[in-house]
């Protein structure tokens, strides 16, 4: 019934939405732009201070998750993959991929949590503890429900 066979948009708007590698690398950009907008316009400080808030929080939590979980996990499959390679072929490539995967897979998790901190650092904005909430519903229900229905959709 979710299933989308077809791709194209549809997939890309629902990995878009439903992996939160993604939503690390868009509010960082949403916040850069937001940043910029308040140097010329100082209506634009406010949100530009709340999706800071937002970037630091959701990127801050992927790079805990990814490289005390993700991380390891990849290294050990990819490791796996390529020692139980049964040609020289299937070797090169499985490693091939791997490799690929690890160098993606920092890009994604890396680049916007530095460049969080660095428009964090440029601005001089000071995160709000009083702003903890703005935070956890991002992580918790708005993630949590956009995750699950992208999943349904793909049929993950």
């Amino acid at each position: 019934m979710f299933q989308n066979s077809k791709g194209g948009f549809h997939t890309f708007f629902f990995v878009l939405i439903g992996y939160y590698s993604l939503w690390g690398a868009t509010t960082s950009t949403f916040s850069m732009l937001f940043s910029v907008f308040a140097i010329y316009k100082e209506s634009w400080f406010r949100p530009a201070f709340i999706s800071v808030e937002i970037s630091y929080s959701v990127n801050l939590t992927i790079m805990w998750i990814f490289w005390l979980v993700i991380w390891p996990v990849l290294t050990k499959g990819g490791a796996d993959s390529i020692s139980n390679a049964k040609t020289p072929e299937a070797k090169k490539a499985a490693e091939d991929f791997f490799s690929y995967m690890k160098i993606y897979y920092t890009i994604i998790h890396v680049l916007p949590f530095v460049s969080t901190v660095i428009n964090l650092a440029v601005t001089d904005m000071a995160l709000n503890k009083s702003h903890w909430w703005i935070a956890v519903l991002t992580l918790c229900p708005f993630y949590l429900v956009f995750n699950m229905w992208a999943s349904l959709a793909m049929g993950t």
